[in-house]
């Protein structure tokens, strides 16, 4: 199948820029993953954020009202307990676990000042580490009231005489947020193991996602380089029922309309005119190739005498003959809108009215018969003045039922007529003497008004068991206007 000029255009323009002349970056399984990640990084950050301050300001809140609930029991507590009681109970807050929901309070230090600004009570919880270490330290305890370490937040409740409103004792107590902080980075960490879990995820099923939307996109472009490549019989599987099915559906029927437009082109260019090759392209829904029963009118022209001709003649004279000869008839048959059917030897054979219904069928092929017979009286002046033989024709004509369709095999397939008609018409060109135009009593009753014609006796003809009438065509009857002139 030779590739038609939109074929040859896009093959042109694609060279030198790939087959397709398409440049590939990153793939878009790539760019969806890679977009997918980083919606979820996004995403993960903003919540993590948002938690990690919403809990921290919770967890926060929460230390300072337990510290708060511990200063309230020490004040309510040191007037009504003996001081040696007192102190071990003090002590005692240390080894308590002061929960706040997932990390634990750790009490520093309580120390009590009086009126006088004395420490009568000073403690420190022995197993406190404020640099981070694991070793005990060992610092005055009226200095940590004044000792800044990081971590280390402090709380002062004064007690206060309700006659005379003085200040009677101080409480300062100093609580780590140690345990806070890690709970905090165990937070982070939980976070970040999620994201990280649905990133993989995410990555997955992108890629499940994007092979499975991509895989029909790839075909399609496989597809596409097969048909710039003039291949129309290139189809993609329809895997699915969204845009992606509807594109691929649309692409199968695309190259299916391109294979017959193509295999329409092949088969008629070279047999039919241009416009009437427009039309089949045009109508190609309307008609059948495949094969039907019409009504068609069918044209039989041969040499006479070519036989003994050819003998004497040289090979390349006698191509040149006919090519010659074959070029003023087809010019003739396309001038009518015939269709060249073959050319068997010297015969030439052509029909009308298939594929394509036309007006007046058997005048058509009557008037390019008459005009074959000009055209070849032209022909022979130039012959004669080349010192060549003169050429003579006999014609045949017929009309009637016959069955058109597209005839051969996937290597050479041609579109024709064939029947009992196109027998008959043969049949009638055989006894034809040079130079006459035969037509059977069919054809002469849908001309006889444009015609002048002289019937003959029956003629029995070969293959065939009946006698049929046959006319010989004279001329073309004058019209009105003619006639006044």
């Amino acid at each position: 199948m030779e590739k038609n000029s939109i074929t040859k255009d896009a093959k042109a323009k694609g060279e030198g820029a790939g087959k397709s002349g398409y440049k590939r970056g990153m793939a878009l399984k790539y760019k969806m993953a890679l977009v997918m990640t980083l919606i979820i990084v996004i995403v993960m950050g903003i919540m993590t954020t948002i938690t990690i301050n919403r809990e921290v300001a919770t967890k926060k809140n929460d230390a300072d009202l337990r510290i708060a609930g511990i200063a309230t029991m020490i004040k309510l507590t040191m007037d009504t307990m003996p001081r040696e009681n007192f102190v071990r109970w003090i002590n005692s807050l240390y080894s308590v676990k002061y929960e706040t929901k997932s990390y634990n309070l750790d009490l520093v230090y309580i120390i009590i000042e009086d009126e006088e600004g004395k420490y009568s009570v000073s403690t420190i919880n022995p197993k406190a580490s404020l640099r981070g270490s694991d070793s005990d330290i060992e610092v005055d305890p009226a200095e940590m009231v004044n000792l800044n370490i990081e971590g280390l937040k402090k709380v002062e409740v004064s007690i206060t005489d309700r006659d005379t409103m003085e200040i009677k004792s101080s409480i300062y107590l100093g609580y780590y947020l140690k345990n806070l902080q890690r709970g905090i980075w165990e937070m982070v960490g939980k976070s970040l193991a999620v994201t990280l879990l649905l990133i993989i995820l995410t990555i997955a099923v992108s890629f499940f996602f994007s092979n499975r939307l991509t895989r029909p996109i790839i075909s399609l472009v496989s597809g596409m380089e097969k048909v710039a490549d003039g291949n129309f019989t290139t189809r993609v599987s329809v895997t699915t029922t969204d845009e992606i099915g509807f594109l691929a559906d649309s692409f199968n029927k695309m190259t299916e309309g391109l294979k017959e437009r193509e295999f329409i082109r092949d088969t008629f260019k070279r047999y039919v005119t241009r416009e009437i090759a427009d039309q089949l392209l045009s109508q190609k829904n309307k008609i059948v190739l495949t094969g039907e029963k019409r009504i068609v009118t069918v044209l039989f022209a041969d040499i006479r005498g070519f036989t003994p001709m050819a003998e004497k003649t040289p090979p390349v004279e006698l191509v040149s003959t006919l090519n010659d000869y074959f070029s003023v008839m087809i010019d003739v048959i396309f001038k009518y809108e015939g269709v060249l059917d073959k050319f068997i030897g010297d015969a030439i054979m052509a029909f009308w009215n298939a594929p394509l219904d036309q007006e007046q069928p058997p005048l058509r092929a009557v008037m390019t018969a008459l005009e074959m017979q000009s055209g070849l009286v032209a022909l022979n002046a130039r012959r004669e003045r080349q010192g060549k033989h003169p050429l003579s024709i006999g014609i045949g004509i017929n009309t009637g039922e016959a069955v058109a369709g597209i005839i051969g095999s996937e290597k050479k397939m041609e579109y024709t007529v064939i029947g009992d008609t196109v027998n008959v018409a043969q049949r009638i060109e055989s006894i034809t003497e040079k130079g006459q135009v035969l037509i059977s009593e069919s054809t002469y009753l849908k001309t006889k008004n444009r015609l002048v014609a002289q019937e003959l006796p029956p003629q029995t003809l070969k293959g065939l068991k009946r006698n049929i009438k046959i006319f010989a065509v004279l001329g073309v009857k004058k019209s009105e206007g003619e006639k006044n002139e």
